[in-house]
């Protein structure tokens, strides 16, 4: 409009917009967890494994746990040479925590222990045929209970412990991941013989699914709760989370864990800095809680009044009712 057609005064309009933060620049590529060694994660399991959990009498020993924490606490804080970040910083915690905690890991390979045995001794240089007796035999006579032991005393007589350790995180993880198809042996052989005594005992471990742990008479398979939360907790301690439910900032790593049961998640939230401030989170439907065992019902008014509630729904099993 011209001047004479615009009545009333002159205003200028002025829109402000906000400007876009500006983005973090991505962490090099060599910052990135998955070029550790392999080596830092099997010195912390031996550190932890050395913790006495029972005396020589057979009594639980008190603050084990505890010991435990401190050094996946330690850990975290640590830093490797290539890096000037402490691990809890570093991207790519799934990568260690899948390691660290195989039970909580989805890959199954499908290796029995005998077969684990013979390919470990044939990747050293026994014979084939050799190394499956040898293998049959290992897991018959062997009085330990963990032929993890028996396969690192192996190696210890065939493998010097001079050469520096090489393999990463990333390494066994492709190795792991491409063992759930086929050519197991062939890329188990390729992932044992750069390995020293101390990471072939781990890596069998790893790939039995059962770290063994705080394994105690009384509790045979602490890998499905108590030891997880050992090591979550030692994370959320050097990341400051070290309040209780009730007050400060909670260690919610193990918490999330249970209500989400994906461990993957899990790590991507703590790495973006996004644990839920709610405790317990919030369930999701379709996704357990944690694996409850059955007891016997004898009456079920008395269910109903410990639910609290009368609408109760009867499922008939092979075995009972549910």
């Amino acid at each position: 409009q011209s001047r004479s057609q615009f009545q009333g005064p002159r205003q200028l309009i002025v829109r402000k917009e906000e400007a876009p933060p500006l983005a973090l620049p991505p962490p090099p590529a060599a910052d990135h967890l998955e070029l550790s060694l392999f080596d830092e994660i099997c010195r912390l399991f031996e550190a932890m494994e050395a913790v006495q959990d029972v005396d020589a009498s057979g009594l639980r020993v008190t603050g084990a746990l505890e010991k435990r924490k401190q050094l996946c606490h330690r850990f975290w804080r640590g830093r490797a040479p290539s890096s000037a970040r402490q691990r809890h910083e570093r991207p790519g915690l799934f990568d260690v925590f899948r390691l660290l905690m195989p039970h909580h890991d989805t890959r199954r390979y499908s290796i029995s222990v005998e077969k684990l045995a013979a390919w470990t001794v044939e990747a050293h240089g026994m014979d084939a045929a050799d190394a499956l007796q040898w293998g049959r035999e290992c897991c018959v006579n062997d009085t330990t209970g963990d032929v993890a032991l028996v396969l690192e005393a192996y190696v210890a007589k065939r493998v010097s412990r001079e050469g520096k350790p090489s393999v990463t995180v990333k390494t066994v993880n492709d190795a792991l991941t491409a063992m759930q198809l086929k050519q197991k042996k062939r890329h188990l052989h390729s992932l044992l013989l750069p390995m020293g005594p101390l990471e072939v005992k781990w890596l069998v471990r790893i790939l039995l699914r059962d770290v063994k742990i705080g394994s105690r008479p009384g509790h045979p398979v602490p890998q499905k709760g108590e030891y997880p939360k050992v090591v979550m907790d030692g994370l959320c301690r050097a990341q400051g989370r070290v309040g209780r439910p009730s007050q400060g900032s909670p260690p919610l790593l193990y918490t999330l864990l249970r209500y989400r049961n994906r461990l993957e998640y899990v790590c991507e939230t703590a790495e973006r800095g996004e644990l839920p401030t709610a405790y317990p989170p919030p369930p999701m439907l379709g996704v357990h809680i944690r694996a409850q065992l059955s007891v016997a019902c004898p009456r079920l008014d008395g269910a109903a009044r410990q639910l609290g509630t009368s609408d109760v729904f009867v499922e008939t099993k092979y075995d009972g009712f549910r």
